[in-house]
């Protein structure tokens, strides 16, 4: 994602009235043991903000972890990274009571002609939604994920994003943060009817920030 997209995002300063109404999402990057961090983002519209992040936690700790904030923030949605430890995750999640939904970053895209996988559609998506006007928390750490991979076409035409493995021979960390944050973007969550704390629930709709038709 071009460094100026992400500069102008750091720090950007948004009004309740352009983001309260929508779905309060939840993005979740496991790791277990190494350098790679484990990570909770939390997305409301163009708002963007990172909930928690740590070294070294595991799966039944992550998982009460992502349920504090779950209720703490009244989140719509939770999304679950489920490459490598995420499945104990998502697993621990189910026995407390909470619903998360799974996302494997390497499964299908939703345009398949255009994309090599779930997880290059999803940062495309954060990438049209940087450019949209979204706002991300004043972070260095945030910033370097999101500009650190590369992305290139294969031989067929679609759009592939460099492997975690490939970024750490460049000497680069994996974008763990980035990663988090993409995962919001997994499938479109309902839409409140009012704001939060305005006007009580009301109906709801299915939203999707980008308008996509899957």
């Amino acid at each position: 994602i071009p460094l100026p997209v992400v500069q102008d995002a750091l720090g950007r300063h948004l009004r309740l009235d352009q983001y309260g109404h929508m779905p309060v999402i939840l993005g979740c990057d496991v790791s277990y043991y190494g350098d790679d961090k484990s990570v909770v983002y939390l997305r409301q519209g163009l708002r963007s903000t990172e909930l928690w992040s740590g070294y070294d936690v595991d799966t039944v700790t992550f998982a009460g972890i992502i349920g504090r904030l779950w209720r703490e923030h009244k989140a719509d949605a939770c999304f679950v990274d489920v490459t490598g430890w995420g499945a104990g995750v998502v697993d621990t999640l189910r026995s407390l009571g909470f619903s998360p939904q799974p996302v494997a970053f390497g499964s299908g895209a939703g345009d398949g002609n255009r994309f090599v996988n779930r997880r290059v559609e999803m940062w495309w998506s954060l990438k049209e939604w940087l450019e949209g006007g979204g706002a991300l928390p004043d972070d260095s750490e945030i910033r370097d994920d999101l500009i650190g991979p590369q992305y290139f076409y294969t031989p067929g035409g679609k759009i592939a994003l460099e492997r975690k493995e490939d970024m750490k021979k460049r000497g680069l960390h994996s974008p763990d943060k980035a990663d988090a944050l993409a995962l919001t973007f997994a499938e479109p969550v309902e839409i409140r009817s009012a704001p939060r704390g305005v006007g009580g629930g009301g109906a709801k709709v299915k939203y999707d920030v980008l308008n996509r038709r899957r």
